[in-house]
């Protein structure tokens, strides 16, 4: 017997994984951004401040997800 799929299958569910944990960190991040007149912190930073904080935020982070993901991968 053969439980085994061809490699195409498991990478493809590497990519999948990736791309949920991706979906989940961008989420997170637009939650904070709608929050942002709720809260009197953020309310005292400029929105263009606040955009450009949050958007490096959150690129670090997906380039920090897909780093760990492919590192898994390579192991």
């Amino acid at each position: 017997m053969n439980y085994l799929k061809n490699e195409k299958h498991y990478t493809d569910l590497y990519d999948l994984f990736t791309i949920k944990a991706c979906l989940k960190v961008i989420k997170f991040w637009k939650n904070i951004y709608k929050k942002k007149d709720a809260d009197p912190k953020l309310k005292k930073i400029p929105l263009k401040e606040l955009e450009k904080g949050l958007s490096q935020y959150l690129h670090r982070e997906l380039m920090i997800k897909k780093g760990e993901n492919i590192a898994e991968r390579l192991k």
